[in-house]
């Protein structure tokens, strides 16, 4: 099994108050090349990426984050899910439609919002002796409550921890009042990533080369858990139903078609429950096979036909009418005549609730904890390969074909995508809506499917939904050749020790650990980051007064070195692709390059772009010299690169997966260990799922016996240093393994190391060039 794993983004500070910050946190989990993107506002899923291959490479060139040549093919990371730029903007739209967020206390419709309770929970509901309250909710629905109210758990910023390394878990205290429910309910809602097994095929083509595609699957698995606390000595009670509302479009979340070539096959259900006007349900319970325009249980059924039939038998609408607006997406298809001239056509589609099979007659899994999960059903893509199968121990599943999603001009979507009705599918399982207090009795099988009621005696909820996505991963073109071998990685096996490590400052100052120099620079292990913010202070400061924007410049004076450089630079890339590590040349075109600590540009102008790169961002904190980089590098290449001025240790890649090589050269020694560590975590995240790489070339100390005194190389008998702490413009210069030590920390692995930059003079630092890869 490939190992998955958690990490947590910088938090969106939304306000400051006398409690601290007010925050949303982020976190991404990985595996299996998926990157999955969770948010503590509204426990919401905000990016779900899917590594793929594209069919044209002229797609690919306008989809410039997202892919790569790959020789006659295109992989890229495609976002699945529909959502907003940042976790501000959805916090600052109210998110109307409900992207990617858990809903409740009670999700779906109640009609009216009037609750009917019973005043004391010792008795069970429907007893001759119990007495009933109505409680008056929001009404946030045209005259209904929907999804618990104005402020319902969606708009809620919920605590969030890292329970495991491939899960994340957010709670919430929901408490009596609270969008007018009774009774104080604990939610968790914990979100698990895990592998699949995978199938690798080889697909023949006319390509010179095999392409290796890799059928692969994972599944993500959401638990909800619920429960009513006592509070007073008034026994209460209250409803509880919960449901994940993500929008999904299989081939990607601003495609033009929608879901229009999907297909969805609700295998697993066998009935639905009909709506009126208000989209209260009625409380009939109509089996599948009695409603054609409805039956999706048969066979797996195209959903553009499928709105087509909803729209001429549900909504009674003109055939040639609805076959127009579902063709072009577009509601505002004027009548010819009759009652409909001159008027568009009302929102329609699928937003009914479904009824999930008896788990005794259709395929279950056995979940840990032994919650017993029915297959619902399948949604699939042809064209991308990809194929979400449901599965879940709630008795109905809302399914909905976003039909009131649209863009308006003051929308802002993710990628600047515009959304129109039928964008996505929702599958949210769910207990019936509308079902609080049903009777028995009067609707039998309605009431099979109505909502839980706390109480204490029966004070505990849970509900689980598997979601299992098999898509078409991309191996690679060829096999690696075996890793050059080097002597310096060699002598650094067993000597991980760093507590044994020890160094010096440029005042000639020894230090007995590496814990020890950085508390002499205020910084201690559990310290927060504002207690590095003067040790970058200086260095910023040094930057600014001794950094002239020129070649020389941002080379210390050593102008002189940097055709050498770049030659050596370019003698270890060819050595990358000759053991395939990296592309070829004549594969770059659609490929993305990083420079981190880019300057003036001068590794992008010299190597990046000459090398065929389509693109080059380059991220730099100085921003005079990030002003000069375009001149400096001249119009033809200024015009394939980003210049993104921010500091190292707050990047963050704009989108996963999106350089094919990041190169860090003469900067990472600025980083304190914790932000060197994130730093290079953000790297591995930017790296394409197969075949990236980070190159470092960095100034280094420890070659055997010998130290270094202000920049010379001198004989010594004293223990080999791990570090030199450059007193004056707040660097450290570390030895080989120290920086391939924080490496393995942020995941990575060296995959080839050329021992030292040739062709440099005698006195200066030796500067090796080091490849790394995802572990």
């Amino acid at each position: 099994m490939v190992a998955c794993r958690v990490q947590e983004l910088d938090p969106v500070v939304l306000a400051q108050n006398d409690e601290g910050e007010v925050s949303i946190r982020v976190f991404r989990l990985f595996c299996n090349g998926i990157v999955l993107e969770v948010s503590s506002l509204g426990a919401s899923i905000t990016k779900f990426l899917v590594p793929s291959e594209s069919l044209c490479d002229d797609e690919a060139q306008n989809n410039e984050i997202r892919s790569h040549d790959t020789g006659n093919k295109v992989d890229r990371m495609d976002d699945i899910v529909l959502g907003f730029p940042s976790a501000q903007e959805m916090y600052q739209s109210g998110n109307p439609p409900y992207f990617g967020v858990v809903v409740g206390r009670v999700a779906n419709r109640i009609v009216k919002g009037q609750l009917r309770l019973p005043c004391s929970s010792s008795l069970s509901a429907g007893d001759e002796n119990v007495e009933y309250k109505t409680i008056q909710l929001d009404i946030n629905n045209g005259p209904n409550h929907l999804h618990g109210g104005i402020n319902g758990f969606s708009k809620k910023i919920w605590n969030a921890e890292i329970i495991s390394s491939d899960s994340v878990q957010f709670n919430l205290l929901s408490k009596y009042g609270d969008a007018g429910y009774p009774g104080t309910v604990q939610v968790t809602a914990t979100y698990q990533l895990q592998p699949l097994e995978s199938d690798l095929s080889i697909e023949q083509d006319n390509s010179p080369k095999n392409v290796s595609s890799l059928k692969q699957s994972i599944r993500l698995t959401l638990s909800f858990h619920a429960q009513l606390l006592e509070e007073g000595s008034a026994p209460c009670c209250t409803p509880i139903n919960l449901a994940q509302h993500t929008y999904f479009n299989l081939n990607r979340h601003d495609d033009p078609q929608g879901i229009l070539d999907h297909t969805l096959h609700l295998d697993g259900c066998v009935a639905y429950t009909p709506v009126d006007a208000d989209s209260i349900p009625t409380r009939q319970v109509v089996p599948l096979a009695n409603d054609s325009s409805m039956n999706l249980q048969s066979e797996p059924v195209v959903l553009k036909q499928a709105l087509i039939d909803f729209g001429v038998h549900k909504a009674a609408l003109p055939l040639d009418q609805v076959e127009a607006a579902v063709s072009q997406r577009n509601l505002n298809i004027h009548g010819t005549g009759g009652e409909n001239e001159g008027t568009a056509l009302p929102p329609f589609g699928l937003d009914h609730n479904f009824v999930v099979a008896d788990s005794k007659q259709e395929p279950v899994v056995q979940q840990e904890g032994g919650a017993v999960l029915t297959r619902i059903g399948t949604a699939a893509h042809a064209e991308s390969k990809r194929r979400l199968t449901v599965w879940t121990n709630a008795p109905g599943v809302q399914v909905y074909t976003a039909n009131y999603v649209s863009t308006s001009s003051s929308d802002k979507y993710k990628d600047g995508a515009k959304y129109q009705p039928w964008q996505a599918l929702c599958l949210e399982t769910q207990h019936f809506p509308d079902s609080i207090g049903v009777d028995p009795e009067m609707h039998p099988d309605f009431a099979k499917g109505r909502c839980v009621i706390l109480t204490p005696t029966n004070p505990t909820y849970q509900h689980t939904v598997v979601y299992d996505l098999e898509y078409q991963g991309f191996a690679s073109l060829v096999e690696p050749k075996q890793l050059v071998p080097n002597t310096m990685l060699d002598n650094m096996e067993g000597s991980n020790d760093m507590s044994t490590w020890v160094g010096r400052d440029t005042d000639s100052n020894r230090y007995p650990s590496i814990q020890a120099m950085w508390e002499s620079q205020g910084i201690t292990a559990g310290s927060s980051s504002s207690s590095s913010s003067s040790w970058y202070a200086r260095a910023a400061e040094h930057y600014q007064n001794n950094c002239e924007a020129t070649l020389d410049g941002v080379l210390g004076g050593f102008a002189r070195l940097t055709e050498s450089d770049l030659a050596g630079s370019l003698q270890f890339v060819q050595t990358l692709q000759q053991t395939n590590l990296l592309k070829p040349t004549s594969e770059l075109a659609n490929a993305v390059a990083c420079e981190c600590g880019a300057g003036i540009g001068r590794v992008s102008r010299g190597l990046l772009l000459p090398l065929g790169f389509g693109r080059v961002d380059l991220v730099e904190s100085a921003s005079h010299l990030l002003a000069v980089a375009p001149d400096f590098i001249g119009d033809e290449g200024a015009d394939k690169c980003r210049y993104l001025c921010t500091d190292l240790q707050d990047w963050v890649p704009s989108q996963p997966g999106m350089y094919s090589l990041i190169w860090i050269q003469w900067v990472f020694c600025y980083l304190t260990d914790k932000d060197a560590i994130r730093f290079l975590e953000q790297c591995r995240i930017g790296l394409q799922p197969h075949g990236g790489l980070i190159v470092l070339k960095e100034n280094t100390v420890g070659s055997n016996s010998k130290q270094y005194d202000d920049g010379t190389i001198t004989e010594s008998a004293l223990p080999q240093d791990d570090f030199v702490l450059d007193l004056e413009d707040a660097s450290l210069t570390r030895s080989v393994r120290y920086i391939v030590h924080l490496a393995r920390e942020a995941g990575l692995k060296v995959v080839h190391l050329q021992e030292s930059q040739s062709n440099f003079p005698n006195d200066i630092f030796p500067v090796p060039m080091i490849a790394f890869a995802p572990a």
